[in-house]
């Protein structure tokens, strides 16, 4: 055979791509590149790719690093108070002291919006009709029950409030004094002043040694048609008996509805009637007289 005769074939064999074709030893997801004894956790059955592993550790490391661990009974004093000395930096959060310990539960009655000092509560607009002396007790209830300025106004204001003030109560005096009159003129009609002048003279019967007692029962019989009318009656009984001479208004002083008892009482009276009805009676004038004034009266 000679070297002409041989033929040798050059082309380059064609290089098979398919990826079928090569062999694949990458695994199917992401939990398979991990160790088997943690596919299984839950945890990890949200991670896709590293990527998404990467990130959440990186973010849960940064949450770790801001937050407070709570120490375990185990904890050194040291370590509790780290644990304390941060906890306080975070707004909102107070740590509850014990009672016995002053310092602590001044520090957090101050971070609870009290004052620094009882003379800071502001009393505001009531201060000119408030009592200095109830008032200094109050701040220090306040103070020391920790009290913030906006719960102790507030607590102020009701207490206040369950009290009228001096206009207030003038209002309701004048108010009384008012009804108490138009009863009395309703019961009394025109004999009104009068009866009210000699209720006046019997109180004032016992005006020495006893002023204060007298002014303050002179107040209520303005306001109490009652104890007017009380006194009324004792000015009239005091007047038949004589131990009143300064009455003298008595004899005009009654109620058509009185009057007209009286009428009755008398002519029950046979010795009055006797000397009424008789003209030749040595009482028979007065008598008259008497009994003109009561049908006067009776007729109102």
């Amino acid at each position: 055979m000679t070297e002409s005769n041989l033929s040798v074939d050059t082309t380059t064999a064609p290089v098979t791509t398919d990826a079928a074709a090569q062999p694949n030893d990458a695994p199917a997801n992401f939990l398979d590149t991990l160790p088997e004894s943690y596919r299984g956790e839950k945890c990890m059955q949200d991670y896709k790719d590293m990527e998404s592993f990467c990130k959440s550790h990186v973010n849960l490391q940064q949450l770790t690093g801001s937050s407070i661990r709570i120490p375990t009974n185990d904890a050194g004093v040291e370590d509790l108070a780290k644990f304390y000395e941060k906890l306080e930096s975070v707004d909102g959060v107070v740590r509850l002291p014990k009672e016995d310990d002053v310092e602590a539960v001044n520090k957090l009655y101050s971070k609870l919006g009290r004052p620094e000092a009882l003379d800071n509560y502001d009393i505001g607009e009531i201060g000119d009709a408030a009592d200095e002396e109830a008032l200094a007790g109050y701040k220090k209830v306040a103070f020391d029950l920790g009290l913030s300025q906006k719960q102790f106004k507030s607590v102020l204001d009701y207490q206040m409030g369950l009290y009228p003030d001096e206009s207030q109560i003038e209002a309701q005096m004048m108010a009384d004094k008012e009804s108490c009159s138009e009863a009395l003129k309703s019961s009394w009609g025109k004999d009104y002043d009068t009866r009210i002048k000699d209720a006046t003279t019997v109180l004032n019967q016992f005006e020495e040694g006893h002023k204060e007692a007298l002014d303050q029962l002179k107040s209520a019989s303005g306001n109490n048609p009652v104890l007017a009318m009380i006194l009324s009656e004792l000015a009239v009984s005091y007047k038949e008996k004589g131990t009143i001479d300064k009455v003298s208004s008595f004899d005009n002083v009654m109620t058509p509805a009185e009057a007209k008892q009286r009428i009755a009482e008398k002519m029950s009276n046979s010795e009055f009637k006797a000397a009424y009805l008789d003209r030749r009676s040595q009482g028979h004038a007065q008598a008259v007289k008497d009994m003109a004034s009561l049908h006067i009266h009776a007729a109102g």
